[in-house]
C-alpha cells in the first residue's frame, strides 16, 4: 500500500478465506494485501484481467520468500 498503515492490526487469518471485490488496485487491493498478510487465502475479483494479473504478481513478489 502506498499510504502509511492504518494503525490496525488483523487476528491470524491462517485457513481463512476472503473474496475481495474491486481487488486489482486502491483500496480494494490494499484489502487483499492486509488480508493476504494475516495470512488469509484471498480471492481476488477484478473487471480488467489485465490489471487482475498485475496484482496477483505484485501480491506474490510482496509474500514470496526471495530466493538465493
Amino acid at each position: 500500500m502506498t499510504r502509511a498503515s492504518s494503525g490496525f492490526t488483523l487476528p491470524d487469518l491462517s485457513g481463512s478465506r476472503a473474496a475481495v471485490t474491486a481487488a486489482s488496485g486502491g483500496i480494494g487491493l490494499g484489502i487483499a494485501t492486509r488480508l493476504a498478510a494475516a495470512g488469509a487465502e484471498v480471492l481476488l475479483s477484478v473487471r480488467n484481467p489485465a490489471k487482475g494479473r498485475a496484482a496477483i504478481r505484485n501480491l506474490l513478489r510482496a509474500f514470496r520468500p526471495l530466493s538465493s
